[in-house]
């Protein structure tokens, strides 16, 4: 009866994330693939024009990164016009409480929202809870043909995004309340590594950017004479005419199974023997 219970509720919870088929039951994807599945510019544009009122709580998300459970606790007092900025209040972890900035046109959405459904301040921005959203959805991503994209999948949106215009993870793992930085590591895979990390460092310190010529000649090598030049003749008679001094190489003492090498001589051998057996060599 356990086994039963358990096989109806995996087919329900894989049926709902679009992992099998409802009516086959044929899977259509591994289970542990499509975490973070993110809508693409295009598919954006095709949710955007099927939401209709629904828009409004979608651009939020993939604009923001809030959790489903923190957009439903949503509520006018939070909404920081002044400063366009959001309060999230709620959360899974300690550092849920944070400021996440709203661009412009998200303030213009949420201000004739809040006028055309008289909201006072104590109340909440959507007046819809989680079954009903779940349900909008559901319809949405049909109609756009992304069955795959959970609800939760418009919070990856946002973080890949952010990691593609090369926010830190540490500043995203703030933005999205996440108290690890390692639950944030996976989106390092999206950041642009065409950026001259260098170069950017290289302005900072008020240095040259120039760029690596490519069509500077490079010049012959001068034959070496055999005559001596004038600054060479000068420093051969402050020497005595020996020529140039140079300094010998360094060279490291020969070591070999822990034992110096150099070391080795007659002289050295005889007198460790002979601290070792005596003066007559042999063992006394």
């Amino acid at each position: 009866m356990g086994a039963l219970l358990f096989v109806r509720r995996r087919f329900g919870k894989d049926a709902r994330a679009r992992l099998i088929d409802k009516d086959s039951g044929v899977r259509l994807r591994p289970p542990g693939e499509g975490r973070t599945d993110y809508l693409t510019p295009g598919q954006i544009v095709k949710v955007s024009e099927a939401a209709a009122d629904w828009w409004l709580p979608i651009r939020l998300t993939i604009t923001t990164g809030l959790r489903r459970s923190a957009l439903l606790r949503l509520k006018v007092k939070d909404l920081l016009v002044d400063t366009a900025k959001l309060v999230v209040r709620h959360g899974k972890s300690r550092h849920a409480r944070r400021d996440l900035p709203l661009d412009g046109e998200m303030i213009g959405m949420l201000r004739g929202w809040i006028a055309a459904e008289g909201i006072g301040p104590e109340g909440r921005v959507c007046g819809f809870n989680k079954h009903q959203l779940r349900k909008a959805w559901d319809e949405i991503r049909e109609l756009t043909g992304v069955p795959h994209i959970r609800w939760h999948d418009l919070r990856h949106t946002y973080a890949a995004y952010c990691a593609m215009a090369g926010m830190p993870l540490t500043t995203l793992r703030q933005r999205l309340g996440v108290g690890s930085l390692g639950l944030v590591q996976r989106y390092a895979a999206y950041a642009d590594d065409s950026t001259d990390h260098e170069d950017a460092a290289r302005s900072r310190m008020g240095l040259s950017t120039d760029p690596v010529p490519t069509d500077v000649p490079t010049a012959a090598p001068e034959p070496e004479s055999a005559e001596p030049d004038e600054a060479r003749k000068s420093l051969q008679g402050k020497s005595g005419g020996a020529g140039i001094r140079t300094l010998k190489p360094l060279r490291a003492p020969h070591f070999e199974c822990g034992r110096d090498e150099t070391a080795g001589t007659d002289e050295s051998r005889r007198s460790r023997r002979q601290r070792r057996f005596g003066r007559g060599g042999e063992p006394q």
